[in-house]
């Protein structure tokens, strides 16, 4: 099935001869490829390349009293547009305010905007004036200086869809004249992303992986029903449908396996497995937009694998190693650049960071890595560690991006969307008994659940073979010091916290533990997103929390959010979505639910008035009558005029599409799952008091988020729960758990706020003891790995014992697994520490009482606990059993190949570290063959 815009503009150029012309495109495109003996490459074809112009008058009042106002959002006010050559379907909206830390400057938003139904590529903005002004580029970079002097580079403009740019301008007189000319030649294509769910180019069908029942069930899109269903074994996890319709490709992450289906006899033509080249655990697909390759990444396999398309056939083209977890994938419109996130960080703690990785098509190979910091790392702390005089490593603490799931492309491919999180290690997960909290009111101040809040990072791609990040374009209007933030040159980051309305203005807000407050935050808490998808033209972002079950509504062309509050789904933990080619419908995947829903999205797609740019006014001002917390380094705070944004985005949800005729899952384990990976106090109330807090938000899918936090026991990395805990014995680096029932009991009440009921706590304790699957470990040498065994065996296996090759002692009469009542082995293997650098660093003491400030200390690194636990003393927390400094249980070794972190201090990150120390500390006598060997046997674990 053809893009009806491209075959109309073929026939067009063809003068009637649409059909054949349209096949010898094909053919041409084709035959310019590499060769092959099955084939030339299959390409579909953009349409004609015409250019397109449009030219606009743009005249700025630089004396109008909107620009002399304390509110920082740029006003249409001071801005008079006449367009002067036109182009049909193309407008243009100007935006204009003073441009804080930047002397004698305005800062000018440009949007052209389009109602054409195809879209332009290689668009250029070309700015002059007749008066004397300088004109900076600000649209990445607002604290660029240099002039300038070529027409803007602004990418592609989707169809229906914008481009932007902000401008700096300065002036000698009060009234500026600009003249502006865009240009672009006419493209059809748009970006592609991976994705659970994926529609027919017509719009007929709907596809929809269902992993726990093995199955992709096929949904009619005109009466919103399941017609269908094709088995594919192995949780099934991605799907994506070739351009022309005719093929589905769908990823099993647990057979390892890429299956070609041909969509009309919904037959299986051709199945790819793990010899074939597609790696182990894939679970993203996608499709270029040309559809000449598809893109696969495997979760442990560390690679990208493209297929290429020869006629009716795909065949394994090529794979390269990407670095470790590569997560949800984009390919580019012009189908030559795919760029990857990396779903866990890389690095030790004061020295990770998150990234993601773009990579050419062809030929396949990485091209180039976009870094995410962390900047309270070692070598980014000086940038606020230079505004107080004090050293660098005094700031250090933990707050590294981490669990990106995917990045994903608005259609034009201008910015990449990437959902995630920051780790908030210098958060304490706090624990308090009645009267715990007295006197600590300014360092205990986070409220149980307020643990990890959602980020979406963006970046600029433009030119997506040099993607780079996109800045925050207010970041010199927060009230500290200018030096910090030029050197910090923080990320636009969509940050999601509680709100606090104002209670003398109640349609004024703030967000008081926003970590870098700007205009773009959102404007109410969420829990972590998966997926980002757009409303019709990309005019609003779709932000999907697989947390909260909710749809968090963006305006994707100024970054601001598009509603005071967000869209509660009724299914449990959303994977993606996707919308319908007239952008009325959408239809959302789950997790945790046995059905898709369908949304209505007819607001946001109405051809005659689709939605153009929108701002939240917003100002930095002190406020009485809210408590200053949780913002550091600043006495004002930001704050937010609401009165006029909508309180929630207008989707409803009009149905709901079974696809399966029963849950394959065990009631109590489907319960257990949904309980462990959510958090909303409106569909849980008994579970979590925030949206910011889950056990999967730590614990992402049971595994582990490669950081570490600051807790009641000391600086502590996240272990994976990953193939069920069962057998483990007690729980914990300092084994002060002795089952998980008790464990579930414990930490929702004291983490979560929460109050379980009976059979709620049942579930989520059978869940965590025997629900959690295994990944599958990576490939090895089978010799090497069994000669480690025996290795392991005769040197190891005194400390890790049983299945779970741990020394927590486990019960085996024990129903949950749980440890003996005699209590753990616990060793000491020389690494207590007195400082990992995860919670507030020292410098922070000075910020708080002396008494704040001695149990701020307390709690860095490690101490003997117990009785003899001052913390535990003037807290009040829940006793913890006897453990002296130092002795710890040794860790479970399952899925060991996975963990960002080794060691409880998350002194190392790679298993070879590990044994190495193990060998020094402890005598081993291991050659370093022998050492090899283990290591290579460890992986299989």
């Amino acid at each position: 099935m053809r893009h009806p815009d491209i075959e109309e503009a073929i026939r067009r150029a063809a003068g009637g001869r649409g059909a054949w012309l349209s096949l010898l495109l094909v053919c041409i495109a084709s035959c310019n490829a590499t060769g092959s003996p099955s084939g030339p490459i299959t390409r579909l074809p953009d349409i004609v390349p015409e250019p397109v112009a449009a030219s606009w008058s743009v005249e700025l009042n630089l004396d109008h009293g909107a620009l002399d106002t304390t509110l920082l959002s740029p006003t249409a006010d001071p801005v008079r547009v006449e367009t002067a050559v036109a182009a049909d379907g193309l407008s243009l909206h100007a935006f204009v305010k003073r441009a804080r830390g930047r002397d004698g400057f305005v800062w000018l938003d440009l949007f052209a905007v389009s109602t054409r139904p195809t879209g332009l590529r290689d668009v250029a903005l070309a700015i002059t004036s007749s008066t004397e002004v300088s004109l900076v580029d600000w649209t990445n970079d607002p604290f660029a200086d240099a002039p300038i002097t070529e027409p803007l580079q602004l990418g592609r403009m989707a169809p229906e869809g914008f481009v932007r740019a902000s401008v700096g301008v300065r002036a000698t007189t009060g009234r500026v004249v600009l003249t502006l000319r865009l240009e672009g030649t006419a493209s059809a294509y748009t970006s592609r992303s991976s994705s659970p769910i994926a529609m027919s180019p017509d719009g007929s069908e709907v596809w929809a992986a269902f992993p726990d029942g093995d199955v992709v069930a096929v949904l009619d899109a005109a009466s919103d029903s399941r017609v269908a269903q094709v088995a594919i074994e192995g949780r099934p996890r991605s799907v994506a449908i070739t351009p022309d319709g005719r093929f589905v490709l769908i990823a099993a992450a647990s057979a390892n396996t890429v299956t070609v289906v041909e969509r009309a006899s919904r037959q299986v033509v051709r199945v790819f497995g793990e010899d074939d080249g597609i790696g182990r655990e894939p679970r993203h697909v996608v499709v270029a937009p040309d559809g000449s390759r598809a893109l696969v990444s495997a979760y442990v396999g560390d690679t990208l694998t493209s297929l290429v398309r020869r006629g009716d056939r795909f065949e394994v083209e090529a794979s390269v190693a990407v670095g470790r977890r590569p997560s949800g994938l984009s390919i580019a419109p012009d189908s030559r650049i795919a760029l990857v996130a990396h779903f866990l960080p890389r690095g030790t703690v004061s020295d990770n960071e998150g990234w993601i990785s773009t990579v050419t098509l062809d030929p396949l190979a990485l091209r180039n890595e976009v870094t995410i910091h962390d900047h309270f790392n070692a070598d980014s702390a000086h940038c606020i560690a230079d505004v107080f005089g004090v050293s660098p490593e005094r700031l250090v603490t933990e707050g590294v991006p981490t669990q990106l799931a995917g990045v994903f492309l608005d259609p034009a491919g201008n910015e990449g969307w990437t959902p995630g999180t920051r780790a908030a290690g210098s958060a304490i997960a706090w624990e308090a008994g009645p009267g715990g909290r007295e006197g600590l009111e300014a360092l205990v101040s986070l409220r149980p659940g307020e643990l990890v809040p959602p980020f979406v990072f963006l970046f600029d791609t433009r030119r997506p073979e040099a993607a780079e990040r996109t800045l925050v374009p207010g970041a010199l209007e927060r009230p500290v010091s200018p030096d910090y933030v030029r050197c910090a040159r923080f990320q636009a980051e969509l940050e999601l916290v509680d709100r606090h309305v104002i209670p003398s203005a109640p349609d004024q807000q703030v967000n008081n533990f926003l970590a870098f407050p700007s205009g773009i935050a959102g404007l109410s808490e969420s829990g972590v997103m998966r997926f980002v998808g757009f409303t019709r033209g990309g005019r609003r972002a779709l932000l999907l929390s697989h947390v909260a079950d909710e749809i968090v509504l963006f305006d994707a062309m100024t970054h601001h959010p598009a509603s005071q509050l967000h869209l509660t789904l009724s299914g449990s933990n959303p994977t993606g979505l996707v919308t319908s080619p007239d952008g009325r419908k959408a239809y959302v995947a789950y997790d945790g639910s046995t059905f898709v829903s369908v949304l209505d999205l007819a607001r946001y797609a109405d051809p005659a008035a689709l939605p153009g740019p929108s701002y939240v006014p917003y100002e930095f001002r002190e406020v009485t009558d809210v408590p200053q917390t949780g913002v550091a380094f600043m006495s004002q705070l930001l704050v937010r005029h609401v009165g006029d944004v909508p309180e929630r985005p207008e989707i409803t949800e009009r149905a709901q599409i079974p696809l399966v005729d029963l849950d394959p899952v065990e009631p109590i384990l489907r319960r257990g799952g949904v309980l462990f990976a959510s958090a909303n106090p409106d569909k849980h109330p008994r579970l979590s008091l925030s949206r910011n807090g889950a056990c999967a938000s730590c614990h992402p899918d049971g595994g582990n988020d490669g950081t570490m936090w600051g807790t009641m026991e000391g600086e502590r990395r996240t272990m994976s729960l990953r193939g069920g805990v069962a057998g483990r014995g007690w729980l914990h680096a300092s084994a002060t758990h002795r089952d998980i029932r008790e464990f579930a009991e414990t930490i929702v009440a004291e983490r979560l706020g929460g109050s379980l009921p009976e059979d709620d706590v049942e579930a989520l304790s059978t869940y965590v003891a025997r629900g959690i699957p295994r990944l599958q470990s990576p490939r090895v040498d089978a010799a090497l790995a069994r000669r480690g065994r025996a290795v392991f065996e005769a040197s190891c296996s005194r400390c890790h014992q049983g299945e779970q090759l741990s020394s927590g002692n486990p019960d085996p009469t024990d129903r949950w697994g749980g440890g003996h009542a005699a209590g753990p082995e616990l060793f000491d293997v020389g690494t207590a520490t007195s400082d990992a650098h995860v919670i507030l660093g020292t410098f922070f003491e000075s910020l708080l009482s002396s008494e704040e400030a001695d149990l701020l200390r307390s709690l860095r690194g490690d101490r003997t606990l117990g009785r003899a636990d001052g913390a535990q003393r003037r807290l009040r927390y829940r006793e913890r059993p006897d453990r002296e400094r130092g002795l710890f249980k040794a860790p479970s070794l399952v899925g060991v190949f996975d963990e960002v972190l080794l060691f409880h201090d998350g002194r190392f990150t790679r298993i070879e570290e590990a044994v190495q120390h193990l060998v020094d500390n402890l005598g081993l006598a291991l050659s370093a063959e022998d050492q090899r060997a283990v290591i290579e046997y460890v992986r299989t674990l």
